[in-house]
């Protein structure tokens, strides 16, 4: 049985355009206050294997976590939403600062108080 991450990584070809942000919509509430305590930035890049690991890992001790990807080939993004994280994605023609800031924004929505991990 393939599950909703893959089938939904399958469905999506390179060909087609990736989305800047997206999310798991069961994961996450924009209308929820910010909690306590800290939003984390995990940086990945075709993490598949570990990736959901990871931002659960990170989700125990964390008001909230977001992935910023750096155009991975693989299903590294979906893993990533399927596991609670908010993701933003990398263009490849976009500075890398841009990026950190999209996703510097994006964790500003769980907390105040934002730390980076790699």
């Amino acid at each position: 049985m393939m599950s909703f991450a893959k089938a939904l990584f399958s469905f999506l070809s390179p060909a087609k355009r990736k989305p800047r942000v997206f999310i798991d919509a069961a994961a996450f509430d924009p209308d929820q206050p910010r909690r306590r305590g800290r939003a984390v930035i995990l940086i990945a890049q075709n993490d598949e294997d570990n990736i959901y690991e990871r931002v659960s890992r990170a989700l125990l001790n964390s008001a909230g976590v977001v992935v910023l990807d750096y155009g991975s080939t693989d299903g590294t993004p979906y893993f990533a939403a399927e596991a609670g994280a908010l993701v933003v994605i990398k263009e490849p023609h976009q500075a890398e600062e841009e990026a950190m800031a999209a996703a510097y924004r994006a964790a500003q929505r769980f907390s105040t108080y934002v730390e980076v991990g790699c």
